[in-house]
């Protein structure tokens, strides 16, 4: 199983090397600039130490509040959006996210909300939601693309290729890396370079063209640690241990799964570890010891179904009836197998496809749209241009009240689900 990766942040610039001196800008800096440096901070710490993560943002928020800094609590949220996601804690994510939405909106940083919208996006892909992610990422797009946010820009078509070879779409999939490797390049952003690397070296494993596929792969795993990033490093040495299993080199596949479940378990990544995981006992079960093979594809479907990956429940379940088929109980076996069928059929479906290649057709038709009424607009009249000012202004009113009552019912179920589980 590949891990893909999504691309979530809206900081520009390469991560690690730039801790130090913020960590020196931070000792001095006041207000403002000192929030910003601590959502720096958080935002750097992502794959490293993902409870500093959570430390950072929260002082970043508790300095903000103080002096009214609403970009400060809107881009901490981003950050705490992203710790409650590794950890698997995905109401919490989707609450934080949200939050950060409105703060963004309220300030009119469409770059801002573009990022709101890529978090929610990533947690409706992890559930396996991919026709809600699909929407989420293209509002994402349409924003980064009205604000000229490249980085934005690169890391949604980063995200939307990631759901089109989910769906099997190599071909489309490879247009939207490429897209977003070149973005990347462009602008200096080695860490997303890295990532549209890997993501494009996926393609190339998928297809079973190993060598490119190796190639890719050992580009961005020099980038990624050249730079520090523990978690794209992990990332790479685990798809690098696909190419060797494919290869039946079982135990060198083995030594890069092992190595990147250490990482994972040190970031505390959910996600990455019920795919690392489902890797290592598919591993186990190729070398026939089924035992082995059966511990770590149950601590899978654990992972996965606390979280409802439904991708990784999928591979679970079918590692899980594989094995249990081989140890000869065949009662179980079948168990595994009708779940299997299950989840399977309703993640990977005709219906699914043609829902996805719908939305985005409807995005790409109103785009063109878009730009029509644009030139329209740059040939009317004062006071067209005026009343068309006004019906903006409204539009962006009512999106304003609509993001407030979403924020607002999300504060209102986290209550009732904490009393809930406090009583």
């Amino acid at each position: 199983m590949l891990l893909l990766v999504i691309a979530l942040g809206y900081h520009v610039g390469s991560a690690k090397p730039a801790i130090d001196s913020l960590l020196t800008v931070a000792q001095t800096a006041k207000d403002t600039m000192l929030i910003d440096a601590l959502n720096q901070l958080a935002y750097e710490y992502k794959s490293i130490d993902i409870e500093l993560v959570l430390v950072y943002a929260d002082s970043a928020i508790a300095l903000s509040k103080k002096i009214g800094y609403v970009k400060g609590i809107g881009n901490a949220y981003l950050n705490k959006g992203h710790y409650f996601k590794v950890i698997g804690n995905h109401n919490a994510a989707k609450a934080c996210y949200v939050w950060a939405g409105i703060q963004h909106n309220h300030i009119g940083s469409k770059k801002g909300v573009s990022a709101a919208f890529n978090g929610i996006a990533s947690l409706a892909y992890l559930k396996g939601n991919l026709t809600i992610a699909l929407t989420y990422f293209l509002k994402s797009l349409a924003l980064s693309e009205e604000v000229n946010d490249q980085k934005g820009v690169g890391m949604t078509l980063n995200n939307i290729g990631v759901i089109n070879l989910e769906q099997g779409n190599s071909a489309k999939a490879l247009k939207y890396y490429q897209k977003a490797y070149d973005t990347f390049k462009q602008i200096g952003d080695e860490n997303n370079v890295a990532d549209a690397l890997n993501n494009i070296g996926n393609i190339y494993n998928t297809r079973g063209e190993n060598d490119e596929a190796l190639n890719y792969y050992k580009q961005a795993l020099a980038i990624n640690t050249k730079i520090g990033d523990l978690k794209d490093e992990s990332v790479i040495i685990n798809n690098i241990g696909i190419i060797h299993f494919d290869r039946k080199q079982y135990k060198e596949a083995l030594s890069c799964y092992l190595q990147s479940l250490n990482i994972d378990e040190k970031l505390k990544d959910q996600q990455a570890l019920s795919v690392t995981c489902n890797n290592i006992s598919n591993c186990y079960f190729h070398m026939k010891m089924l035992y082995a093979a059966k511990k770590y594809a149950d601590r899978a479907f654990e992972i996965s179904s606390v979280q409802q990956y439904k991708s990784d429940i999928v591979t679970s379940l079918n590692m899980l009836y594989k094995i249990t088929d081989a140890l000869g109980d065949y009662k179980e076996a079948l168990s595994y197998y009708k779940l299997y069928k299950t989840y399977s059929d309703s993640l990977f479906n005709q219906e699914t496809k043609a829902q996805l290649e719908t939305i985005e057709k409807q995005y790409e038709t109103q785009k063109a749209e878009n730009e029509r009424l644009l030139k329209t607009l740059q040939t009317t009249t004062p006071n067209q241009q005026a009343s068309a000012t006004v019906q903006q202004e409204m539009k962006e009113s009512i999106q304003v009240v609509a993001l407030v009552l979403i924020g607002f019912i999300v504060v209102v179920y986290l209550v009732f689900f904490i009393a809930r589980n406090n009583s």
